[in-house]
């Protein structure tokens, strides 16, 4: 049986005071650019298929978010419904990830699952070679307005745009194991995301009943 979780359920949040005091990230090199491969996965029935940025999906879908980066990075997801933003891996967010290993969120065995109580979902993945304080302390405490994170999503955005034009991503290496955790070829084919500075990927959801 699939272990499952609501993601109307999932509610965290912040002190405006502090999150006002806290920079977004970390001095990096102007010109650095970090590699993920990230994608989610959308289990409807017996069809399975990787979410588009914008994608419809209906009541009692599942969803896995699946993130690789390149290099050791630091994994936020956060999810929203438009009112109540909500960091999914809170407990992992705070330790940094080996290059090549696979993330997976809620679990490998486990899945999000569409409740239908917003009609609008969003996910939000970041990766990011330094902690991002804005972003975990944001969700220190419950309650998180959703303009708070709002603005620290767009920044974020903002800081990761790279020049369009340069060259296509080359793929790079995965730990060994990751396939056999997955048993599926979905690893493969999710797309290489870059950034200057860090890598954000924002997938919106419609939610049909």
């Amino acid at each position: 049986m699939q272990r499952t979780m609501p993601l109307s359920q999932l509610g965290i949040a912040i002190c405006l005071s502090v999150w006002l005091c806290t920079p977004l990230t970390a001095p990096v090199t102007a010109q650095e650019r970090v590699r993920a491969k990230v994608g989610i996965q959308v289990r409807s029935g017996e069809q399975s298929a990787p979410a588009k940025a914008t994608e419809t999906v209906k009541v009692g879908d599942f969803l896995r978010v699946y993130v690789v980066p390149e290099d050791d990075a630091y994994v936020y997801v956060v999810h929203t419904n438009g009112h109540t933003p909500t960091l999914l891996n809170a407990p992992q967010a705070h330790t940094k990830v080996p290059k090549g290993s696979l993330v997976t969120s809620p679990g490998p065995e486990k899945f999000y699952q569409i409740d239908g109580t917003s009609t609008k979902e969003s996910i939000t993945v970041i990766c990011s070679p330094t902690a991002l304080r804005a972003v975990t302390t944001l969700f220190d405490t419950p309650n998180v307005p959703q303009k708070n994170w709002t603005s620290v999503e767009k920044e974020l955005i903002e800081k990761s745009k790279i020049d369009l034009s340069q060259k296509t991503d080359k793929p790079f290496q995965i730990v060994g194991n990751v396939r056999s955790l997955t048993h599926n070829t979905f690893i493969d084919t999710m797309p290489i995301f870059s950034g200057k500075a860090l890598v954000v990927k924002k997938y919106d959801f419609q939610v049909q009943k």
